[in-house]
């Protein structure tokens, strides 16, 4: 109500109203914000897959905007024809590269468990089998068997076992 009363106000620089227009603005802004953090995709700059390299990016680039050479946008893209067949040449290229980096990184990490254990580094086998297998961010559920909170998550857990 109030807000409408100050879009209404016929007082020039009416201060109490601007005060009242401006924290409304401000929550709008707030709620846009908070939308945009829940809705919106964002790209976190430096978080890669440890096998990503820049060959991967090229074939990435290649994959999405090697139609743009020849004016073919993806609204338009025609799935026949010589452009289709560079697309999905380009496609397989691409997905061939990531399985490849797969392959090698994993071909890496076991190698280096191999070298950890017949030298007897035990310290360091477990080291990189944590970093490997392990996160940082693991944190307990909020919801078991429509329970929530904490005392009622431990208790249905604890029930249960």
């Amino acid at each position: 109500m109030t807000i409408c009363l100050a879009l209404l106000c016929q007082v020039h620089n009416c201060a109490h109203h601007y005060q009242v227009l401006n924290r409304y603005y401000q929550q709008i802004i707030a709620r846009l914000r908070e939308a945009a953090n829940v809705c919106v995709p964002c790209i976190k700059v430096g978080v890669e897959k440890h096998r990503w390299s820049p060959e991967l990016d090229e074939f990435k680039d290649e994959c999405i905007y090697g139609l743009l050479r020849y004016g073919v946008t993806m609204a338009v893209l025609v799935l026949h024809g010589s452009v289709n067949e560079i697309r999905l040449r380009t496609k397989l290229r691409y997905k061939c590269a990531i399985k490849d980096a797969i392959l090698t990184s994993e071909s890496k990490f076991n190698d280096n468990l191999v070298g950890h254990l017949s030298n007897k580094d035990f310290n360091s086998f477990w080291k990189s089998w944590r970093k490997r297998f392990f996160s940082k961010n693991l944190t307990p559920t909020d919801c078991l068997n429509s329970k929530s909170r904490a005392e009622n998550v431990l208790a249905e857990f604890t029930s249960h076992f």
